[in-house]
């Protein structure tokens, strides 16, 4: 068994990286195959576009979804105000009919819950 070294150099075996086999394109020869610049000035400005339009996209979604959040809590507390208002007439309401009962003579009312009235003054003698 022999081992055979090279020592004069020359061209070397390439060795697979440890990727799938995916490599990134090299630009420098795509963008030589392009004869027009305005075709590149284009392209790119289409590339600019696509990019804002997407970075508006995404803070537009963000916007949203805290006013839609803000918007679910107003409603909560709109309709928690709702009923303490529509309680505070009914209570209000009865206050005023049993108000109006006891101010009402010959009413049952009136007769049972009479407050007592405080004695006259004493007759003064001058």
């Amino acid at each position: 068994m022999i081992i055979e070294i090279n020592l004069l150099g020359g061209q070397k075996k390439k060795r697979k990286g440890a990727g799938a086999g995916i490599s990134m394109p090299k630009f420098g020869e795509m963008f030589q195959g392009v004869k027009d610049p305005l075709l590149l000035g284009a392209v790119g400005a289409w590339a600019v576009v696509a990019v804002g339009v997407g970075l508006l996209f995404a803070t537009t979604q963000a916007k949203l979804q805290t006013l839609d959040t803000e918007v679910r809590q107003v409603r909560t507390d709109a309709q928690r105000f709702s009923n303490m208002m529509e309680k505070k007439r009914q209570a209000e309401s009865l206050r005023d009919s049993l108000e109006q009962d006891q101010t009402t003579p010959g009413s049952l009312a009136s007769t049972w819950c009479r407050r007592p009235r405080s004695p006259a003054a004493p007759p003064t003698h001058s």
